[in-house]
């Protein structure tokens, strides 16, 4: 090397080592939603008194969606996550995905790990509106995620008892930090 190469070299290193300590912790920590669920915020509103809450954690491919429910009328029939609030109750053009294998109880909690790299990930339909296409099915959930809507579906194919509009939750700053402008 020569003696010039050298500062670009160590600058070089140093642009990489600070573009991980600013990059890699998003990355590690993901983004997370978060969602009170009750009869007011279903389509249509209704009376329920069941409670639920939901949290969503996107990490690279993975999105993990944490659930706890009580006080549900009826046995859930399908927990669904939507790109918006659906315009009616029967309205299913904007599911993303639906969870499987949770428990069918009145109460309860749910923990589910999907990879939104594999088609199976997702509801046929939404497939369907992006072509088939993965990448782009991935792409247009994350990006609506800030808008998204979670509901409790408690009679096959029709009423949704309880659900909410999803809110990012912004990370904490550290001490000493200060906010942008």
């Amino acid at each position: 090397m020569t003696p010039t190469a050298i500062p670009l070299a160590r600058r070089v290193a140093a642009a990489i080592v600070l573009a991980a300590t600013v990059i890699l912790p998003a990355v590690a920590h993901g983004q997370t939603w978060t969602g009170v669920l009750s009869g007011h915020g279903a389509v249509p509103a209704n009376e329920s008194r069941a409670r639920s809450t939901v949290t969503l954690t996107l990490t690279g491919p993975t999105l993990l969606v944490q659930v706890q429910w009580q006080d549900l009328e009826r046995y859930p029939q399908s927990f669904l996550l939507y790109t918006s609030a659906p315009r009616y109750a029967a309205d299913r053009s904007g599911v993303a995905l639906g969870l499987r294998e949770f428990s069918p109880t009145q109460s309860g909690t749910h923990s589910e790990r999907i990879n939104l790299a594999e088609t199976s990930a997702y509801m046929a339909s939404f497939m369907r509106t992006h072509g088939g296409n993965v990448a782009a099915a991935r792409a247009a959930l994350v990006a609506a995620l800030d808008s998204g809507y979670f509901a409790i579906v408690t009679q096959p194919g029709a009423t949704i008892e309880i659900g909410a509009s999803l809110a990012k939750v912004r990370p904490a700053r550290s001490a000493g930090s200060r906010p942008s402008r």
